[in-house]
Parts: C-alpha cells; sequence; structure tokens
C-alpha cells in the first residue's frame, strides 16, 4: 500500500507545472504563470494520456522533483514517505499512480510569485488540494476502495527553454494525505 501510495501522489505534485507557452512570448510574467497553472490542471482533469504529453514536453530534461508525503489511513500508523524524481522517474511514477486512482477533483491556488529580472525564470508557491478514489485488491482479490483527500504545498523553479516553452525545472512538495474506506 505504501509504494501504491507514494506512486499515485506523484501525479498530483505535478498538477501545477505542466502547460504550454504561447508562440513569441519571450518572458515569464506573473499572467502567462497563471494561465501555466490553470492549462496545467486542464491537462490533469483531462486523463492519463493527456497528462503524460503536457509532462513529456514540460517538464525540463534535468528536472528535479523531490515529495514529501504524510499519509494517515484510518486503523493505521502514520507514513511518512520521501522521493526525489528526475524527469523519467517522474513520467514512469505518475503513469502508475494515475492507473491505480481515479481523479474527482483538483484545485489550484498561487500564493507567490517571484519572476527573474531576466524573464527567464519564475519560483512559485502554491496549494493544491485533490479528492481521489484509490482502486486496490483486497483481501481475496476482492477490489477495495478508498476515499483520498490530499492537501500539498510546492515550490517550484519554473524556466522557460530555448523555444520560450514553460516547464518544470525543480519541484518541492509537502503532501499531507488523508485516507478512509469508500462508504456507499
Amino acid at each position: 500500500m505504501k509504494t501504491i501510495l507514494s506512486t499515485a501522489f506523484v501525479m498530483l505534485a505535478m498538477a501545477v507545472p505542466i502547460c504550454v507557452a504561447h508562440a513569441g512570448d519571450a518572458s515569464l510574467t506573473e499572467e502567462r504563470i497563471n494561465a501555466f497553472y490553470e492549462e496545467s490542471l486542464a491537462a490533469q482533469k483531462a486523463g492519463l494520456v493527456e497528462t503524460i504529453g503536457f509532462l513529456e514536453e514540460h517538464v525540463h530534461e534535468n528536472s528535479t522533483t523531490v515529495i514529501n508525503t504524510i499519509s494517515h489511513m484510518q486503523g493505521a500508523p502514520q507514513n511518512k514517505q520521501a522521493m526525489t524524481l528526475n524527469k523519467q522517474e517522474l513520467l514512469r511514477e505518475t503513469e502508475k499512480g494515475r492507473q491505480a486512482m481515479d481523479l474527482k477533483s483538483i484545485e489550484n491556488k498561487i500564493l507567490s510569485v517571484t519572476v527573474a529580472a531576466d524573464g527567464r525564470s519564475a519560483q512559485v508557491k502554491d496549494t493544491t488540494y485533490s479528492t481521489l478514489v484509490l482502486k486496490m485488491p483486497g483481501p481475496g482479490g476482492q477490489p477495495v476502495q478508498f476515499n483520498v483527500e490530499q492537501s500539498m504545498l510546492c515550490d517550484t523553479e519554473i524556466v522557460l527553454n530555448d523555444a520560450n516553452v514553460i516547464q518544470n525545472k525543480n519541484n518541492v512538495c509537502n503532501s499531507e494525505v488523508n485516507i478512509k474506506p469508500l462508504t456507499k
């Protein structure tokens, strides 16, 4: 269960920095960054294929994503885990996580944006709240589902590549997850 949860939450850490830069824009602005975050949420909501496609293009080749997660599951001890992922690991773990969970809702709020003087990079602090359903085999192979609520605080460095495409370069996220059996 610990591994499933870790990989499942990777996709949510990337819920923000995965959208398309507008052609010809040679610098980052707060308005452009806000649009970037809105488009990234749309990709997450659209599904796995759209999410992976955006990640492939909009995560820097030398990116690092750090996710620190505290999980609370009804009837189980608290679990803490840290993951540090490069781009390829991020893509792989996002796919695994998305297959294990159904995204029900996701909201994001940008707390602060600091654009570098040259307009080629920015530091963004944001929060994301999401609800999901985790699906996994239970005793005797019977499927078991859990309601999952996740709150995340991320510090992200975004950059423009040589083609002026916005890319996620470095991401550090602290996540708290609450898991309860699904009741119908």
